[in-house]
């Protein structure tokens, strides 16, 4: 008993079944697009798609009504929600990217070797050309603007202590290049340098305070520039190498001092007093703890009393085990046999 339809709203509900087909093709076609992707792009996935939609709408519907107002609304209801998507997943990736340089940049701060060249290197190819292919949409130009006035604080910061820990480290080294070429190679020329440049960075620079105003030491910004052509160029970078190249030198230095020593050693009886020392010590930890053991010393040095026995003016007796052993001649320490020891 329902009403007849009318042509009316059988081309209504005719043409909403279209209308709402054509709509899930476009969602289905947003939907396969890999966001996070330029606004500009956004835009014209959009504008062929929806026109596709009206071609396809206006070629299928019935009647002679040509308004496509309700497609339209539709379709911008799918963009609107398309585009805030599109905002979410670039806030998230370049907000990744972001953090990922604040890391690089506190890392930069740690260098074993500082460098300016590296500093600044390192933040253009590991951040900042990053950034700027894998960042992209609305939310690129708010963190480029937050990446780049961090890289200012953090450069200014490390440009605050790269002087002064140039100027330590510099001093560090000629201080241990005196050392070294004093007493295990001695070589006077290298000393003498090392020397000139040691009392040159404490005494001269320090006095003059010339150092660390905006018209630098003449000496001090050439060997700035010295120091960044040979720890950082474009064939090496010798701060990735000092967990290799401090052990080596150290090992070589040791080697060298152990040679001298071992020469040493052989020419002062060295080695025959550390042996000796040896010996006493193996003989208070391990002989004197044992009662049984020192018994039988007493009993070894009783039998030697016959031929070294020593009497006091009291009229008592003491023997002691060192009085029954005699200082072999020509040894710097007494050294006795095995038997002895």
């Amino acid at each position: 008993k329902g009403e007849i339809p009318s042509v009316k709203s059988v081309t209504e509900s005719f043409n909403e079944d279209i209308i709402r087909k054509l709509v899930k093709t476009y969602e289905t076609k947003a939907r396969a697009l890999t966001l996070p992707m330029e606004e500009q792009a956004l835009t014209a996935a959009h504008h062929v798609y929806s026109k596709d939609a009206m071609k396809a709408y206006l070629r299928q519907k019935f009647g002679r009504s040509s308004d496509t107002k309700t497609l339209e609304v539709r379709i911008q209801q799918v963009y609107e929600w398309v585009l805030d998507r599109n905002r979410l997943s670039s806030k998230d990736t370049c907000e990744g990217l972001h953090m990922r340089c604040s890391d690089i940049m506190d890392m930069l701060q740690l260098m074993s070797l500082p460098s300016m060249m590296r500093f600044d290197n390192l933040y253009k190819n590991r951040c900042n050309r990053t950034f700027e292919t894998e960042c992209v949409g609305p939310s690129k130009a708010s963190y480029r603007a937050r990446i780049q006035k961090d890289y200012a604080k953090e450069r200014s910061r490390f440009m605050d202590a790269y002087n002064q820990k140039l100027l330590n480290g510099v001093t560090m080294a000629s201080l241990l290049g005196v050392i070294v070429f004093r007493f295990i190679w001695v070589l006077p020329l290298f000393e003498l340098i090392a020397w000139g440049g040691f009392l040159f960075l404490e005494m001269y620079l320090k006095t003059h305070s010339l150092l660390f105003t905006d018209t630098s030491h003449p000496y001090w910004k050439k060997f700035v520039s010295i120091w960044e052509l040979v720890v950082f160029n474009e064939f090496y970078d010798l701060n990735s190498f000092t967990h290799v190249l401090v052990p080596l030198l150290g090992v070589i230095v040791a080697l060298k001092s152990g040679h001298k020593c071992w020469q040493n050693a052989k020419n002062y009886y060295c080695i025959r007093v550390l042996l000796s020392l040896l010996s006493c010590f193996v003989y208070a930890v391990l002989v004197m703890p044992s009662l049984s053991v020192l018994r039988l010393i007493r009993k070894i040095c009783g039998l030697r009393e016959s031929h070294h026995h020593h009497h006091y003016h009291d009229g008592s007796d003491y023997s002691c085990c060192c009085c029954c052993y005699k200082q072999p001649k020509g040894t710097f320490l007494p050294y006795y046999s095995y038997k002895q020891s």
